[in-house]
């Protein structure tokens, strides 16, 4: 039997530890939570990408098998979809070995399973799951169509004593994997930050590259080889192995960019002869590396470091487009690795430099950006009452290996309870939804991560410095998050429960116009009564209202509808301020923008802003006109409405400043006594 080593054994105790934390603050089952306490591990080492959670889903096969699903994920560029489960070994304190007998059974019924996903049979079995359960189903079933790929990755508290942790079934019209991660395999990948060794052999592709070796040095830790890969062949090993074999970098780049570069696109649609001219190519990094006679046979642990939408452009082509590639070749620059040094360290630089000329860097998406760095010091530096401090973890699994070599581990909890642990993908969520960008949060955390470090982290390493009580401001705002998650969790809502709880956020940003005493709700560690029944209205409606508005907008995934811009804009402007404002209302602006003014808004502000939304377009246009008329109405007041009529027909894109605001409310008020509006659109 294998040998477990005490680290695999804290690691254990580290994802339990996790996993009661989740129970408690999310009222999960113990299943759930584990997944969810291993699914940032898995997007750290760039395993897996875009996980959606699934709410409570489970229903009975034919043969009576209970089966459970706890989320899925698609592939931006291959879109092979992935369905998460879950096997129990009740371990505790040590990994039990899993039963080989029910791993086989498990594998069996998910093969039942994918049998019936695409016929009528599936709608069946799960008409009584809540409807965002069947929109993750029509999600896996459409991106099914197109890749043909189904893999199921199968979690565990165990471990398997035989590590064959992969298998294919190719009985189905589409392929069928599986892929376990047991606390070994998640340990390791977490100890050496994983990487899949992908080997690829030519031959079996029908290739032979022409292939020379470019490097005179031999003594080199690197040596480099140039190679001429047609483009048919480049896109077969993408689509056998997926986005595994590009660098996890460029995976998040990419991520961000988007799967196809139209200039690329064109080039393989018109001149394909032509690709090896007008484009630069790609570059790998191997460990191994297999020649013969100028022709390359084979790569061991190969990895595309810098050419990503070139591959998973002409891949696109050829299996989405059905284009012919035949005529297509792509220049490759080989880096061959010495097994004298340090892989990763090497693996990163070439990323990095390879590079170099493109938006994406080897930092941009890591835990060593210099925003990472100084916001991880400034948690540090927080003080708050009592002996408990805040904790910012840079790298993930960073908390449990500094508490692991505490001499008296408890005492570092005591210090740095679980609840007060901040990692950068939390911090991207807290800030995302507070910058109103609900449709990012919900495309899921690696994404929105991806995205705040795209757009944000540079302008903010700036900022922190410059901005007072910067740091506290945004454990505020998490606090907020928290908060806000706990209270739309015990109202149990049926369904689009992860998207509630961001919109919620982002709608008492849009609502106080960023201004909330985010400092107040730090140094109170929570929030008041009365902004706590203010979140569970502004929930209730949101629950609703997001299932209308993807309804109106053609009968759409509520899910993705959510995923869009277009539905923030159109549900924000429904709810309207309470009449007993909580006392977290007002205080410092608090968005990454500038703004024009410092002081912090009044009640009065806020009921002015709202009088102003309140207003249709099209009695802007009349109260515009009527301003117009009045010989008391001065040039500033009539531009002041002019702006704002501009304002409401843009859809609120913008809000009315304060003295905007105060200008206009008083003048829609006496307009309003004259009945020049319609009686719905004003009060």
């Amino acid at each position: 039997m294998k040998k477990i080593n005490s680290e695999v054994e804290k690691f254990l105790q580290e994802i339990n530890l996790e996993k009661n934390y989740i129970s408690s603050v999310t009222k999960s089952y113990e299943d759930e939570s584990f997944v969810k306490a291993c699914i940032p591990y898995l997007e750290e080492y760039g395993a897996i990408e875009n996980f959606i959670e699934l709410n409570n889903f489970s229903f009975d096969l034919d043969n009576d098998f209970e089966i459970s699903f706890f989320g899925y994920s698609i592939e931006l560029l291959s879109q092979k979809c992935s369905l998460f489960a879950y096997i129990n070994s009740f371990s505790d304190k040590r990994p039990n070995p899993i039963d080989k007998k029910i791993f086989s059974e498990h594998k069996n019924n998910y093969k039942e399973f994918s049998k019936i996903l695409l016929t009528d049979k599936i709608w069946k079995k799960i008409q009584s799951q809540p409807e965002e359960n069947k929109e993750g189903i029509r999600d896996v079933i459409d991106a099914l169509t197109i890749s043909k790929k189904l893999q199921f990755i199968i979690l565990t508290d165990g471990f398997l004593d035989d590590g064959k942790y992969t298998s294919q079934f190719n009985e189905l019209p589409f392929q069928v994997s599986f892929d376990l991660w047991d606390i070994v395999r998640l340990y390791e990948g977490r100890a050496g930050g994983f990487k899949e060794n992908i080997s690829v052999n030519f031959n079996d592709f029908d290739a032979s590259p022409s292939c020379m070796n470019a490097d005179l040095n031999s003594d080199a830790e690197v040596k480099t080889y140039l190679s001429i890969i047609p483009g048919e062949t480049l896109a077969d090993i993408f689509e056998k192995y997926g986005s595994k074999i590009l660098d996890k970098n460029v995976r998040s780049f990419l991520q961000v960019t988007g799967k196809v570069n139209k200039g690329i696109n064109k080039t393989l649609n018109e001149t394909p002869e032509k690709f090896l001219s007008f484009n630069n190519g790609i570059s790998i990094t191997a460990e191994k590396i297999n020649t013969q006679k100028g022709v390359l046979i084979s790569l061991d642990n190969m990895q595309i470091v810098n050419g990503g939408q070139t591959t998973a452009s002409i891949h696109y082509a050829k299996y989405f487009q059905d284009v012919d590639v035949s005529k297509v070749n792509v220049a490759a620059k080989i880096n061959l690795i010495s097994s004298k040094a340090d892989l990763k360290e090497v693996v990163e630089k070439i990323t990095l430099y390879a590079n170099s000329q493109n938006t994406v860097k080897a930092s941009d998406f890591t835990s060593n950006h210099p925003f990472h760095k100084k916001l991880e010091k400034a948690f540090k530096d927080v003080n708050i009452s009592g002996a408990q401090k805040w904790y910012y973890e840079r790298v993930r699994g960073q908390y449990f290996v500094e508490m692991n070599k505490q001499s008296d581990p408890k005492l570092f909890q005591k210090k740095f309870p679980k609840s007060f642990v901040v990692t950068k993908e939390d911090f991207a969520k807290y800030f995302m939804s507070w910058e109103q960008r609900p449709y990012l949060v919900s495309k899921g955390a690696q994404s929105n991560y991806n995205l705040f470090m795209k757009e944000f982290a540079n302008s903010l390493t700036k900022k922190m410095t410059k901005e007072e009580n910067f740091t506290e401001r945004y454990i505020g705002a998490g606090i907020l998050f928290v908060e806000i998650k706990k209270i739309i969790n015990s109202l149990e809502l049926p369904s689009y429960v992860a998207n509630v709880i961001t919109y919620t956020m982002s709608m008492l940003s849009y609502m106080t116009g960023a201004r909330m005493k985010l400092d107040l709700i730090f140094q109170n560690l929570g929030i008041s009564d009365a902004l706590k029944d203010y979140i569970q209205d502004i929930a209730k409606y949101l629950h609703k209202d997001l299932q209308k508005s993807a309804k109106e907008a053609g009968d759409l995934n509520v899910t993705q509808w959510c995923k869009q811009e277009d539905c923030w804009l159109d549900v924000r402007d429904n709810i309207e301020l309470p009449n007993i404002l909580p006392e977290e209302f007002g205080g410092q602006y608090s968005r990454s923008y500038d703004r024009d003014e410092k002081d912090p808004y009044t009640p009065d502000d806020y009921k002015n802003i709202q009088t102003c939304l309140k207003l249709s377009p099209e009695n802007w246009m009349k109260f515009h006109q009527w301003v117009a008329l009045q010989s008391s109405a001065n040039v500033k007041y009539i531009g002041v409405v002019s702006t704002l009529l501009g304002y409401a027909n843009a859809k609120w894109n913008k809000r009315p400043s304060r003295k905007q605001a105060y200008i206009a409310a008083k003048m829609i008020n006496e307009a309003e006594q004259e009945g020049i509006f319609e009686s719905e659109d004003a009060e």
